[in-house]
């Protein structure tokens, strides 16, 4: 299923794509990357301001959030993954609030001139 993707300003795909995750559960998964690099120890300073309780893995340089109900795994090099999405409905909201955060830790691509 194809959706518009709710933080595009931030991202490389305008429209995303939303798989079945898991057919017992009903739930869908997605993928999407970001233009920049994130910060991701600011992320989950940023997270934990908002009552989230995310796991920062350094060495894997990967971010684990659960954010009302969807988890997230953000890498440094800009990659979300979201799985458990319940439906598309819900994931706008949720990414619309994931996107707020992430905005205020990511560094944008520079073009070598």
């Amino acid at each position: 299923m194809n959706i518009d993707n709710p933080i595009s300003y931030l991202a490389e795909q305008k429209q995303i794509v939303l798989h079945e995750y898991c057919a017992e559960q009903s739930s869908l998964a997605t993928e999407m990357h970001l233009e920049g690099t994130v910060r991701l120890a600011q992320l989950k300073d940023t997270m934990v301001t908002f009552g989230y309780h995310p796991v920062h893995f350094t060495r894997l340089k990967r971010l684990q959030v659960l954010v009302d109900g969807i988890s997230f795994h953000v890498n440094e090099s800009g990659v979300i993954n979201a799985n458990s999405i319940p439906s598309p409905d819900v994931f706008l909201t949720v990414m619309t609030k994931v996107g707020e955060m992430i905005s205020l830790c990511i560094e944008p691509k520079v073009v070598a001139l």
